[in-house]
């Protein structure tokens, strides 16, 4: 699963959460620096970067307006797990596969740091944070990474009831990497964009 390329609590606070849950917005301090505008703030991720994104909006009132593609639910999985030993078993594993470069850290630990994290990673949680905002939400709907079902609908679900006023969401009928709908995505994002923050092509 790509979420166990950058999940680590080697990662600077800035960019991952550490395992208490806590979020440090990676945006603050950026805009001296890169000489941002910083009326136009838009944070876009996808898969784990998703889940920043989302994350780091919820934060930071200086981001704008806020897109996650595939984005995956920490909250979501860490739940699954403190219930369901076999998935618990299944997401250790595939996380183990995964480590790649990574070290100092276990399929295993990766686990324990989602679960003691708690609800405080869940996405849909974040809606009462982003209800002042443009949300766009993409769900990719032959995904084995993060299913429509667990990531994405139940995060539509809470920022619809909320409400998120200025929510957006689509599912593309694609893998978890949008192999075939790049094109598509690559517009949808622009347009919501534009929309949102102005961006000028």
């Amino acid at each position: 699963m790509e979420a166990a390329e950058r999940l680590t609590r080697d990662q600077e606070p800035s960019v991952m959460p550490a395992a208490t849950g806590r979020w440090s917005p990676p945006v603050a301090g950026s805009v001296t620096e890169h000489r941002l505008d910083p009326e136009k703030i838009a944070v876009v991720g996808h898969s784990l970067g998703g889940f920043a994104a989302l994350m780091t909006a919820a934060v930071d009132s200086q981001v704008c307006a806020v897109a996650s593609v595939a984005g995956f639910d920490l909250g979501a999985v860490g739940a699954r797990c403190r219930t369901d030993p076999v998935v618990r078993a299944a997401f250790v594993t595939a996380f183990e596969g995964e480590l790649l470069p990574l070290q100092g850290t276990s399929g295993e630990a990766l686990v324990l740091e989602i679960e003691s994290a708690g609800s405080e990673w869940s996405l849909a949680r974040l809606a009462p944070r982003l209800a002042d905002r443009p949300v766009l939400l993409v769900g990719t709907g032959r995904d084995d990474v993060t299913p429509v079902q667990i990531h994405h609908e139940p995060v539509v679900t809470a920022y619809r009831t909320y409400p998120v006023p200025r929510l957006e969401h689509r599912v593309f009928m694609t893998d978890h990497s949008l192999s075939d709908h790049r094109v598509a995505l690559a517009r949808a994002v622009i347009d919501f964009l534009d929309r949102s923050v102005g961006v000028t092509r």
